[in-house]
């Protein structure tokens, strides 16, 4: 894990399952925000954005390297997860790329990718589709889907 300030930015080894990092971690998340917020006062409440996202990566003297890193930046800066969070009454939403919705979230037998929503990203260079998906306050089955229903991890604290 590296702490990038607002955020963390999380390199997850090749050989774990990538199922999980969306069938548990954000629920596990969102009820350890929930237990955070209800402690503290509203200023020091957090709220989340999550990206996942998958690929190959480089080691070299300056640290981790790869498009796939910069993949996952761009998702969780883009305008539709931001307001994603403003709009939710909930405290975490998670931005997946289109592989990662293609190759993780359609087949999963947990989570429902019909809860997903397909949302166009242009950050910087980057012009790419991601999908949301809200796992404390999700969105209605079927609503605005785009597409049949059928690791990298960043994380950052919303401002």
């Amino acid at each position: 894990m590296e702490d990038r300030g607002d955020g963390a930015f999380v390199l997850v080894p090749a050989q774990v399952p990538k199922g999980p990092l969306v069938e548990a971690l954000p629920y596990s998340l969102a009820d350890a925000l929930r237990q955070h917020n209800k402690a503290h006062p509203a200023e020091e409440q957090i709220r989340l954005r999550m990206a996942l996202h998958a690929g190959e990566v480089a080691f070299d003297d300056q640290g981790v390297t790869a498009p796939s890193i910069n993949r996952a930046f761009r998702l969780i800066e883009a305008r539709p997860v931001k307001k994603a969070l403003r709009e939710s009454p909930g405290v975490l939403v998670v931005i997946t790329s289109e592989w990662f919705f293609d190759e993780v979230v359609r087949h999963s037998g947990v989570v429902d990718p019909a809860t997903f929503r397909q949302v166009q990203v242009a950050v910087k260079e980057t012009s790419t589709t991601g999908w949301i998906f809200r796992p404390d306050h999700p969105y209605p089955v079927g609503h605005d889907l785009v597409g049949p229903p059928v690791g990298l991890l960043r994380i950052a604290r919303a401002t």
